[in-house]
């Protein structure tokens, strides 16, 4: 499959802030794409979220350090679940899985946790699974990951500087930019899972 191009920042945005702080990413050892899968321009800054897949397309994670609440990672969370293709009714459901996730967010203190390790430091992470997919994020660290295809338990993250995706993560990113950079597709389910079908009903 060839790589998708195409704009992954706000249409009216002319550059997206600079990260404020070190960006970390995923250490995945075996082979797989990578690439910046969106930017979001917020009062702490930008927030880069680094995209990965294996060839296969059977997993994929992305990665990012987002402030504060977790809206951002909840709407990304329901761009990895949702089939390929629309969903009947896709409005209604939308509002609706939208309302029980953030639902979810509001008693992250109950969510399962797994070891990460940072930079050599283990810190723990909460986890939310759903509909073959999960959100993991470590207060600790300011990390936040959401994958599908494998578990969220003993990841290992790194700092880097942006050269891995052929930029400088220091300064900021122009849209003319980004449109040079390649993106891939991340693993999207053939059908709605089963938590996703009771919302259908």
């Amino acid at each position: 499959m060839a790589p998708l191009r195409g704009e992954r920042l706000d249409g009216a945005a002319v550059e997206a802030a600079a990260v404020r702080g070190e960006v970390f990413d995923i250490d995945w050892p075996e082979p797989h794409r990578k690439w910046i899968a969106s930017v979001e321009d917020t009062s702490a800054g930008g927030v880069y979220w680094l995209g990965h897949r294996t060839d296969a397309g059977d997993r994929g994670v992305l990665v990012g350090k987002p402030p504060g609440a977790l809206d951002g990672p909840l709407g990304q969370l329901m761009n990895m679940v949702e089939p390929v293709g629309t969903m009947p009714d896709r409005g209604r459901v939308g509002a609706a899985v939208r309302q029980y996730l953030s639902e979810q967010a509001n008693r992250t203190a109950d969510w399962p946790r797994v070891r990460w390790t940072v930079r050599d430091t283990a810190v723990d992470a909460a986890v939310l699974h759903f509909a073959g997919a999960w959100l993991a994020m470590s207060d600790q660290a300011r990390i936040v990951a959401i994958g599908t295809g494998f578990s969220p338990a003993g990841l290992r993250f790194n700092g880097i500087s942006g050269e891995e995706y052929g930029v400088d993560f220091a300064k900021p990113l122009t849209v003319e930019q980004l449109h040079r950079l390649p993106a891939w597709q991340l693993p999207q389910p053939e059908t709605a899972h089963e938590d996703l079908r009771k919302f259908l009903g």
